[in-house]
């Protein structure tokens, strides 16, 4: 998608939050902006994210808003003895410019905390794991009637199963029959959707897939 964007002369902006933490990404693939909030994959709080700007990029970017730290020395006016204060001070160049304010700092710890656990643990490492729980969990419930929304290649994966429940069974029903049982899936768009992470272990996948046999039977009367 990037190399046909730069093709035409045209710019990608890429919204990662269903991937980094989890999947691996790598800007150097062409992604002239990225952004992501911290609620997700990367087990940060909510509030809390942050905007890549291709440096090839900061020289045409033209911010819409301004703030007092998205420009050149914006804490200049603060120290010294002299005065300092400018209101015609240049804005930075590149994703600096759009920070208009005071940043969420606690959010950005916790993210920091995160970060910290995830490069120790590794994306790949997560990926992998993640991706052999889906497998079994996919199997399972195709073996159910379900039916998968999940790429075929593995390089063209996410860490997200979405499956469309069988055709006698309402997903609303089936999603809160699973949560009485202590399974928590959410339901975009008319599918089942799980979205496992590290912490979540191998072994649970039978005990999803027994949830799903009593849930089944209830609603199936």
């Amino acid at each position: 998608m990037a190399a046909l964007c730069h093709e035409y002369d045209a710019e990608i902006f890429v919204d990662a939050i269903q991937a980094l933490g989890a999947t691996p990404v790598d800007v150097s693939w062409g992604i002239d902006y990225l952004s992501s909030g911290s609620h997700k994959h990367l087990m940060g709080p909510e509030g809390a994210g942050f905007l890549y700007v291709a440096e090839r990029c900061a020289g045409s970017l033209k911010p819409r808003l301004a703030g007092w730290l998205g420009h050149e020395d914006p804490v200049a006016f603060l120290i010294g003895d002299a005065p300092a204060l400018r209101y015609d001070n240049p804005l930075k160049r590149g994703a600096g410019a759009l920070e208009t304010g005071t940043s969420n700092v606690i959010g950005l710890a916790a993210l920091g905390a995160s970060l910290e656990l995830l490069g120790q643990l590794t994306v790949p490492a997560i990926h992998e794991h993640v991706d052999a729980y889906l497998d079994n969990l996919e199997a399972g419930l195709a073996q159910r009637g379900f039916h998968t929304h999940r790429a075929k290649a593995a390089a063209l994966r996410s860490t997200l199963l979405s499956m469309a429940v069988p055709d006698d069974v309402r997903l609303s029903k089936l999603s809160a029959a699973l949560r009485n049982r202590g399974v928590v899936c959410n339901t975009p768009d008319g599918l089942m959707r799980f979205a496992p992470h590290w912490p979540n272990a191998l072994e649970e996948v039978p005990r999803i897939l027994d949830a799903t046999d009593e849930a089944l039977a209830e609603l199936r009367g």
